[in-house]
């Protein structure tokens, strides 16, 4: 994982900085499913996957505060989301495509997602463990980018208390 965006740990002596090695995934559209007799349940569309990552996130951020309570006041967050290129950015000899995009903007495979919904499962999953509420969320810094060739994808994050 990178960390271009995110403050030096001296620079935040009261930060809070954890990294997540898994698949992003978004958290956008519920889809809602009528099940027989009538019953209408909501989901996410991601369902598992996003479950996963959400879980993923919650556990690094616990990690990361154990022993802390979560930040009472304004926060600032900082999230560097990195995804896994897909095969078909290769060559068959494994060098990348010069028609490969420099971004992942597409939504493609396990690498599509906005990165407004990036952050929603984000902030959510952090909601309880780093800040009482995401509404506490006041700034925020955030990148979605091409994982490097030998890394997997995931995300990195800090957080702050602001005043």
């Amino acid at each position: 994982m990178t960390s271009e965006a995110i403050p030096s740990r001296e620079a935040l002596p009261g930060a809070v900085w954890f990294s997540v090695v898994g698949t992003p995934t978004p958290q956008g559209s519920k889809k809602a499913i009528t099940l027989p007799g009538g019953t209408t349940i909501v989901r996410e569309q991601a369902g598992d996957r996003l479950t996963l990552w959400r879980h993923r996130i919650d556990d690094a951020c616990r990690d990361a505060f154990a022993g802390r309570v979560p930040f009472a006041g304004p926060v600032a967050v900082v999230l560097n989301f990195e995804v896994v290129r897909p095969k078909n950015h290769y060559t068959a000899k494994g060098a990348l495509k010069a028609s490969a995009p420099t971004v992942p903007t597409a939504k493609t495979g396990t690498t599509g997602g906005d990165l407004d919904k990036y952050l929603r499962a984000a902030l959510d999953a952090m909601t309880g463990v780093a800040f009482v509420d995401d509404c506490q969320v006041v700034t925020i810094a955030t990148t979605k980018r091409w994982a490097l060739d030998d890394q997997p994808g995931g995300l990195s994050a800090t957080v702050w208390e602001t005043a």
